[in-house]
């Protein structure tokens, strides 16, 4: 699935906490010859868990804003490896040129064994993976509202054929909570 050595750059760029993680138990160690970069305060926080100081910090809860700034910082003739899971997005691609950009799957992202159904009036996705191996087991009773963290998640609900879709702006519980008092209100 990687490799043991990871190509020659300038960057690691970071889409999530998982990739993090994954990186460390594959890697064991972030080399120091890297910038770090992450796509969003909670993936920058989880670098900063391996003691790690990212020369590019988000400031934006929107994703892609934050990969048009991060790409917007990297230097002419600079490289990025982006460590991903088989099914990233890999927002880069879209700004950086293909000579800038090098991509290591390091992890599968493969649904739970059990996805228990819930009876929630509100149930919350975390990303696109979530809400597609979420349905792909299960519906939507009726009464049942679906919350996106972010617009890439509201997107692929909506994809998924829902219409009334809260969002939280915010990936905490008190970002999910002020949404869904909005969306009740």
């Amino acid at each position: 699935m990687h490799s043991a050595v990871l190509p020659e750059g300038d960057w690691l760029f970071f889409y999530s906490p998982g990739s993090v993680d994954a990186f460390q138990k594959i890697f064991q160690s972030f080399p120091s010859k890297y910038n770090y970069g992450s796509v969003a305060p909670g993936t920058n926080r989880e670098l900063e868990k391996y003691g790690l100081k990212p020369a590019f910090v988000p400031e934006s809860m929107d994703i892609e804003e934050n990969v048009r700034a991060f790409a917007a910082r990297v230097g002419m003739g600079e490289t990025v490896i982006t460590p991903v899971g088989n099914r990233s997005g890999n927002r880069l691609k879209s700004v950086l040129s293909e000579d800038q950009l090098k991509t290591v799957t390091i992890y599968n992202t493969v649904p739970a064994k059990e996805i228990r159904k819930s009876s929630a009036t509100y149930l919350v996705f975390t990303s696109p993976t979530n809400a597609e191996f979420y349905f792909d087991r299960h519906g939507i009773e009726e009464g049942q509202c679906v919350v996106a963290i972010g617009q890439t998640t509201k997107k692929a609900l909506a994809g998924l054929g829902f219409d009334r879709i809260v969002v939280s702006e915010t990936p905490s519980e008190e970002g999910i909570w002020q949404a869904i008092q909005a969306d009740v209100i």
